[in-house]
């Protein structure tokens, strides 16, 4: 579980520089799609990390 929680939270770093490159070339298609699977992904480390029984 660790290993997943630490694997997404890297992904999640990598989708934000994603997402801001995307914002400041105006495609706003790259932009909902990577705000979608960043917020679906935050939701997942949050679970993920509440089994865990660390504070978010």
């Amino acid at each position: 579980m660790r290993l997943i929680v630490d694997s997404l939270t890297e992904l999640l770093k990598i989708e934000r520089e994603i997402l801001n490159t995307s914002d400041d070339a105006n495609d706003e298609g790259t932009n909902s799609m990577m705000s979608d699977f960043i917020t679906e992904q935050e939701k997942t480390v949050w679970m993920m990390k509440a089994w865990l029984g660390e504070t978010v």
